[in-house]
């Protein structure tokens, strides 16, 4: 089974040899808000879906929404919308799953939020630097820690339990990716940085570089 999506809040299962449809599942039953499905991750036997619900037809106003989905079936199973706190707010990546969490991009408000996976029910929330896009790209983890890469300047380590900041390094510029590689975060913002795990010390820092993803 492979989940596929369109711009119109469907989500369909298709085979994947024949790519014949073996459900779908309509996220919104509403025509006042459009919905528009940006990722999903399968774990077991639950898709889940990650989505911006647009407000007003200008795009001023959006909530950022997660849906589990049952995956040999297709019923919605739960649905959390972020929490309004900021005028525009989106889950725009697909979650990042660690054991019962699902940690949550929210490149519209520079923000980050953990959610349970059993209901949705909320864990921790973080906030970047106000007035800026981020976070950006998607979101990488060791044992301890999540990192966050933002359009603020800063790259962000947040405990994993608690959401709190455990370090922030600024690498000057807007920061559109990251990824872990030999105990090094590596990080690109148009050049490339590369940041110790453990406190955020930079390493080597200005190679310049294509965007990249992590």
């Amino acid at each position: 089974i492979r989940p596929a999506v369109d711009a119109y809040g469907i989500v369909y299962a298709m085979k994947a040899r024949t790519g014949a449809e073996l459900w779908h599942v309509k996220l919104e039953h509403t025509t006042n808000n459009r919905l528009v499905v940006i990722g999903t991750l399968v774990a077991h036997d639950v898709l889940f879906v990650t989505a911006v619900r647009f407000l007003d037809k200008n795009g001023t106003n959006t909530r950022g929404v997660i849906y589990s989905v049952n995956r040999a079936n297709g019923r919605i199973q739960w649905s959390k919308e972020s929490s309004g706190t900021f005028p525009r707010e989106g889950f725009t990546e697909p979650p990042l799953l660690i054991g019962g969490s699902l940690i949550l991009a929210d490149g519209l408000s520079n923000s980050a939020v953990a959610l349970s996976t059993k209901d949705g029910s909320f864990i921790w929330s973080f906030h970047g630097k106000d007035g800026y896009i981020g976070i950006s790209g998607r979101l990488v983890h060791d044992a301890h820690r999540v990192f966050a890469a933002s359009g603020d300047s800063y790259v962000y380590a947040l405990d994993l339990k608690t959401g709190h900041e455990a370090w922030k390094t600024s690498t000057g510029g807007s920061n559109s990716a990251l990824t872990i590689c030999g105990g090094h975060l590596v990080v690109s913002n148009l050049s490339m940085f590369t940041l110790d795990l453990q406190d955020g010390t930079v390493i080597t820092a200005g190679a310049r570089a294509s965007l990249f993803e992590s």
